[in-house]
């Protein structure tokens, strides 16, 4: 009874392992499989190369967890309430550099000014400018204006692309009772954009003390589409530049 015993266990016991062996065979983990099939000499190989492979996992994670509890780290979070945030400047350029009306008969220099745009966007000796590139050279040279003068003639006056308040109201487009900036807020300014207009450009006016959509500084803006002469662009837009005061 007692022998009978015995031959049950190791029938157990040999059926548990070749199961194992089995499943290890088969199973994906890399190298685990080939310490349970080929030559002994390879799976000893293999036995060896998994355990090495184990113990470099153990000792960089032992080493990790240690390096971390090490070097403990505190995070601390202050909440400051201000009363007033700085307005930042904002620089408002047209998309149009040059208006149409600089560049037509009878506005004063309007040929230099023609010239000058047909020069600086390559668009000589075509429809939108029929002036040669030698004449338009010849006409540019004549002048004793600079760059940035013609730049400021042909460009957007601020008064025509930002709208006084009580205008906007005249023509049904917002309240006069809303606090939008005019004109008188801004600097003109010669950029590589063109001519544009600066709001807040020495850091002067008051900070916002909430937030909102009704408590910042607020513009109406003309792009004023029928002077896109066709020569600098085709589509209509203003481009919007935040920066730092003085930044301009």
């Amino acid at each position: 009874m007692a022998d009978q015993k015995k031959v049950d266990e190791d029938e157990v016991d040999y059926a548990g392992y070749s199961g194992l062996k089995e499943f290890m065979s088969e199973t994906t983990m890399h190298g685990v499989q080939y310490i349970f099939r080929g030559a002994k000499l390879l799976r000893f190989v293999w036995l060896l190369g998994v355990l090495g492979a184990l113990s470099g996992f153990l000792f960089f994670f032992i080493t990790a967890v240690n390096n971390f509890l090490d070097h403990p780290s505190n995070t601390k979070i202050d909440i400051v309430s201000r009363s007033q945030l700085p307005l930042p400047a904002v620089t408002i350029c047209n998309s149009n550099i040059a208006q149409f009306s600089a560049l037509s008969s009878p506005y004063p220099h309007y040929e230099l000014n023609c010239a000058f745009v047909c020069s600086v966007f390559n668009v000589t000796g075509t429809s939108s400018c029929p002036l040669s590139r030698n004449e338009s050279n010849q006409i540019i040279r004549s002048d004793t204006r600079i760059a940035r003068d013609i730049l400021l003639d042909i460009g957007q006056a601020k008064t025509s692309l930002i709208l006084d308040p009580a205008i906007a109201a005249l023509n049904n487009v917002f309240p006069a009772a809303v606090p939008y900036q005019d004109s008188s807020s801004f600097r003109s300014v010669v950029t590589s954009a063109g001519l544009c207009h600066t709001f807040n450009h020495d850091g002067s006016q008051s900070g916002v003390e909430r937030v909102g959509i009704d408590a910042g500084a607020k513009f109406i803006v003309n792009i004023d589409q029928p002077e896109y002469a066709g020569v600098t662009l085709l589509s209509a837009g203003v481009e919007i530049y935040l920066h730092p005061p003085q930044g301009t």
